[in-house]
């Protein structure tokens, strides 16, 4: 083959074309210097192109993507250049194919001095088989160094452990420090290490962190599930502490930044109506939901193939999605540390140890918050300090509420509690997390799912409830109250009473005595000393000694007093039920949270029996201990206010009502109230317990709200509330009037007015009377219902007339006790009617209806249990309705619950009704016990003619004078009225049949009675409205036939235009021949015409 010479063309410099080279690769150098500033990275001999391209893709703060454009113009940019250079450069190309001919040949002349190497080669191969012996042996050499080469480098390896496990430690990654320890003993194993006294150190080391590993877990894993903020992390927008969501700039917590905000009670109520406790959840819940549900599977999946050395493609939105925030990397985190115990066979007694260690470290939470909380608010904690407390409490709200509720309180309420019920909330959802991990790596066992989170549960809602009723209660009111209340009110022999004072528990171990010096002490010693070597009772040094009486005491007793760790926490604010207001909404917000863990995150309608766990810790919590607790602060507001009872057993027909009198102003809506005294005669006059009633039972709808909806347990309270009252007047009455039934006190003598008041046709009788007066009935009806009346006072044969005695009649005392008891329930009467307000919407708990199924079951319950919505509402209390007028208080209630509360007013009705035919009867009782006397024991044969009635008329018109006086005083003209009206008619018949008393009368004596008769017209005459309608024409004409003579008596008989009874005739024959016959001794003759007299009535009178 002929060689081929190869010409080169250079360029010349200065030349066009060679100017054109030069801007080509001036250009390609300043996209490199380009590329070199501003692209460093892609430079980088470790560069890695898909690195680069997802920093791209990434459009996060930390990524590149807002230069994928510049990139994507630097890619144009380069391949122009180069395009360009190559163009520009073509000769030179060329020239290096040239070039590539002239090594052909250079290559060939190479062969042929191989050629001679190979064979200088073979002859050395030759020299060196000849010296194999040499060669073994320095192999074996060789061998031996590198052998002891690897020996080195792992020994090197191993002192490098505790270097990395301290670097671990401290970058709170321990999860890999099982790793660390797992290879160091692999390689020891390896090379068989621990066989060199030198590596002795290295193995104690690894054997003391492998035990340190599992506490090392156990601490992590507390701090993450407890919230101590110990590991370091760089997010903190999803960071679960109480600041970062006060702050926070999330949409769904909006309501709830602005409720944490509010700075008073009625802000705070506002901003509450407005909350959205379903949003605020679904955002608190939603990293939870994500790793449970989605997260946790991947990442399982992931680590069992890493563990089998299976090649796991990297998918990097599934990193991204477990360190997107703190939640998803405490999470993860949780995950790596529970598999570090699975790898150490140690998961079950991880978790028991959580579960165990539950209540003392949310006890550590809770007093961390409330020192953050304490530091925080110091200005407002200091006002609370400063806050002089009122001794006396005059109204249910400062009873209730303890005189120091204010909006300082509010302050540092909403912030605690709101802490608290989150953090609470987060430990749940962490503990969550924990069981489903534990479930996973046991796949098919499921040792501990619903054990262990109900154990969790159960502590965590035993703590939470410590910690309200810390705050809502105070125990030591209720003691005081009960025992500064006289021990002579039915209330003191109370099951509740007795209860509440000798409060106490069964057994307690800081009560045993213990003697050290009893045989039994020694043996307890010695087993505790067995139990625990470092327990020393003996004191034998002085530290030993002071440290065991911090512990025991002075009693120097090995057992331990229970512990009750919420007893001791630092209460903040002064405790008071009205706190439970600013609690509500943070407690429905831990409980939708909690109740969504139980649900597994599930909108599920199938109702299992750990679903409702947190709705009944709500219910359980709110209608036992608060309303429990508010049906205390109720019952020291009844018994202060009103006395009585309003949650106590008592006696059946006792009453502890306070009976001090008040006098009300009710022209007017501002009333004017003083104390008075019993003959107190301005104004009207009631008890002053009712007004006192007015007053709690006012608040009572105003705080809970009552006017617009039934709600059950409040409306319940509320209405039994009125019940008790409405018993306790009703005890009240039966004491004063001693109603004689079967349930009364055996050991007072029946009234004869409470017997006549316990004949229902009497009784019907009057009460028609008492109606038809007030509608006008025409006279006739008036009179038939008067005589009906009379009849049955005065029948015949009716011994009640001689049996009327002296305590019989009402006392001074009791007479007012009676009339204030009907001015007081006529003034109830007058506003509580009011209060009444029908619904028929049903009860909220009670409501299955598919109207409802919309409304979420937490919004129903903050429905249910708000209270004081209108703030701490004050009321100007009047004597009349205009306070429940002005300020629309009503008790709504639903069907079921109306017919209670009129069953409530018919009580007071009959109370006012039966008062008033009390004293009805009452007067008519006067006149019977004195007409009958006055007849029994005055002379009514006397020689002379009278000049005067006898002193019992006196006395009588007397009584009349005097409760005239009263009821004029005291009633209206009514009222009043329907006491007086009808006397003439009963007097008249009572004169007429008591006459049968007349044992012998006289001329004189007919002239005293009938004089008698005419004293008592006059006085009634004086104090009617209408005197013209007092007749005592029966009466007189009765007694005037005595002196007539028989023929005109006959006749008059005859006539009977007086429509006088056979019986009366009779009597009136006996009185004409008393005087002649009485003693017995009277003529035949006499005998006789009396016996005709008889005879003649018989046949002329029906």
């Amino acid at each position: 083959m002929t060689s081929r010479r190869l010409s080169f063309s250079m360029p010349h410099r200065g030349s066009r074309k060679s100017q054109a080279m030069d801007d080509a690769i001036s250009e390609l150098k300043q996209i490199y210097d380009s590329i070199r500033y501003d692209w460093p990275q892609i430079l980088d001999h470790r560069a890695n192109a898909i690195e680069t391209a997802i920093s791209l893709l990434d459009d996060s703060s930390v990524g590149l993507a807002h230069r994928l454009p510049e990139f994507e113009n630097l890619k144009q940019q380069t391949e122009v250049g180069l395009r360009n250079v190559v163009n520009e450069h073509h000769e030179i190309f060329n020239n290096s194919i040239g070039s590539y001919h002239m090594l052909l040949s250079t290559l060939r002349e190479s062969q042929e001095d191989s050629t001679e190497i190979k064979a200088y080669l073979e002859s050395s191969n030759k020299e060196i088989h000849d010296r194999s012996d040499l060669l073994s042996e320095l192999s074996q050499t060789s061998a031996r160094y590198s052998e002891l080469i690897d020996v080195l480098d792992a020994m090197a390896e191993l002192t490098s452990i505790p270097d990395k496990i301290e670097q671990l430690v401290i970058d709170k990654k321990i999860h890999e420090v099982y790793d660390v320890i797992s290879n160091g003993y692999k390689t020891a194993e390896k090379y068989n290490l621990w066989s060199l006294p030198a590596m002795a150190g290295i193995q104690s080391y690894l054997e003391s962190q492998s035990n340190k590993l599992f506490d090392m877990i156990i601490d992590e894993l507390q701090n993450e599930i407890y919230l101590k903020q110990t590991r370091i992390t760089t997010d903190t927008t999803a960071n679960i502490s109480w600041q970062s969501i006060f702050n926070s700039s999330a949409p769904q917590l909006a309501s709830l930044v602005s409720l944490i905000n509010s700075k008073n009670l009625e802000q705070y109520v506002s901003n509450a109506a407005n909350l959205d406790i379903t949003e605020i959840v679904d955002f608190l819940t939603q990293p939870v939901q994500k790793f449970i549900l989605h997260q946790l599977p991947e990442l399982h999946t992931h680590s069992i193939m890493s563990d089998k050395g299976t090649e796991v493609k990297d998918d990097y939105q599934f990193l991204l999605d477990t360190k997107m925030n703190s939640n998803s990397s405490s999470f993860y985190y949780i995950y790596m540390l529970l598999r570090t115990a699975s790898k150490l066979s140690r998961l079950h007694q991880v978790t028991e140890i959580l579960i165990d260690s539950n209540q003392s470290e949310l006890h550590g939470l809770i007093n961390r918050t409330t020192e953050e909380i304490k530091s925080k608010n110091s200005t407002a904690l200091s006002k609370l300090t400063n806050i002089k407390h009122h001794s006396e409490k005059s109204t249910l709200l400062e009873i209730m509420g303890n005189s120091n509720f204010n909006d300082s309180a509010v302050v540092v309420l909403e912030e605690l509690f709101g802490s608290i019920f989150v953090k609470c909330l987060a430990v749940f959802h962490r503990h969550k997390v924990v069981n489903e991990i534990v479930r996973i790596i046991e796949e098919g066992q499921n040792l501990t799912s619903n054990t262990s989170m109900l154990s969790i549960w159960n502590v965590i809602k035993k703590e939470l409830r410590t910690m309200m009723l810390n705050y809502i209660y105070d125990d030591s009111l209720v003691h005081a109250n009960i025992i500064n209340e006289p021990t002579t009110r039915a209330k003191d022999q109370s099951k509740i009473y007795k209860v509440i004072t000798s409060r106490k528990n069964l057994f307690r171990f800081e009560d045993v005595t213990y003697d050290t010096s009893s045989r039994t002490a020694t043996e307890i010693l010695g087993i505790v000393t067995d139990v625990f070597p470092g327990f020393n009772m003996s004191g034998d040094n002085k530290e030993l000694e002071k440290t065991k009486d911090e512990l025991l005491g002075s009693s120097a007793s090995p057992y331990i007093q229970t512990e009750q760790f919420n007893a001791m926490i630092d209460v903040l604010v002064p405790k008071n039920l009205f706190n439970m207001r600013v609690i509500l909404e943070f407690f429905l917000i831990f409980i939708e949270g909690s109740q969504r863990v139980f649900a597994n995150f599930e909108h599920s309608s199938d109702v299992t029996p750990h679903s409702k766990s947190s709705l009944q810790f709500f219910n359980d919590f709110m209608k036992i201990s608060f309303m429990g607790y508010v049906k205390d602060g109720i019952e020291i507001s009844f018994g202060e206010q009103v006395g009585g009872t309003f949650t106590r057993e008592k006696p059946l027909h006792s009453t502890g009502l306070k009976l001090d009198l008040i006098s009300l102003n009710q022209a007017s809506d501002i009333n004017v109230i003083a104390n008075v005294k019993s003959d107190s005669t301005h104004n009207v006059i009631i008890y002053e317990n009712a007004f006192n009633f007015k007053k709690l039972y006012l608040e009572l709808c105003l705080m809970f709200n009552t006017s617009l909806t039934y709600r059950q347990d409040y409306s319940d309270v509320v209405l039994k509330v009125l019940d008790n009252f409405a018993r306790e007047y009703h005890n009240l009455y039966h004491e004063l009037l001693s109603a004689g039934d079967s349930t009364a006190n055996n050991n007072r003598p029946v009234s004869q007015t409470s017997k006549w008041m316990n004949i229902p046709a009497l009784r019907e009788i009057s009460m028609k009377i008492l109606q038809a007066h007030v509608q006008n009935v025409p006279r006739s009806r008036m009179e038939e219902l008067f005589h009906a009346e009379s009849q049955v006072l005065l029948f015949e044969g009716n011994d009640d007339l001689n049996a009327v005695e002296k305590d019989d009649l009402l006392d001074p005392d009791s007479y007012s006790q009676v009339l204030y008891l009907l001015l007081t329930t006529s003034w109830v009467l007058s506003w509580l009617p009011l209060i009444k307000k029908e619904t028929n919407t049903k009860n909220k708990d009670e409501s299955d209806s598919d109207t409802d199924l919309h409304i979420a079951m937490i919004d129903k319950l903050r429905s249910n249990w708000s209270f004081l919505e209108n703030g701490r509402m004050p009321i100007n209390f009047t004597a009349n309705s205009s306070d429940i007028i002005h300020h629309n208080v009503f008790l709504c209630l639903g069907p079921d619950k109306v017919s209670k509360f009129d069953q409530i007013v018919k009580t007071f009705e009959t109370i006012r009704d039966g008062t008033l035919l009390a004293l009805r009867y009452d007067l008519r009782c006067k006149a019977i016990y004195y007409t009958t006397n006055s007849y029994k024991h005055v002379d009514w044969t006397p020689t002379n003619e009278p000049g005067d009635a006898d002193h019992y008329i006196g006395l009588f018109n007397q009584e009349v004078f005097a409760v005239d006086s009263k009821l004029s005083s005291m009633l209206s003209n009514v009222e009043r009225e329907t006491v007086f009206i009808g006397l003439t008619k009963f007097l008249n018949d009572l004169f007429i049949q008591g006459s049968i008393n007349l044992k012998k009368v006289n001329n004189n004596g007919i002239k005293r009675i009938l004089l008698n008769i005419s004293t008592v017209q006059q006085m009634l005459r004086s104090v009617a409205t209408n005197p013209e309608v007092i007749d005592f024409t029966k009466s007189s004409v009765y007694f005037e036939m005595f002196t007539l003579n028989e023929f005109t008596l006959i006749n008059r008989f005859r006539s009977n235009e007086q429509r006088y009874t056979k019986s009366a005739c009779n009597n009136l024959a006996r009185l004409i021949y008393s005087e002649k016959l009485a003693d017995g001794q009277g003529s035949s003759f006499n005998k006789g015409k009396y016996n005709d007299l008889l005879k003649k009535i018989d046949e002329l009178v029906d």
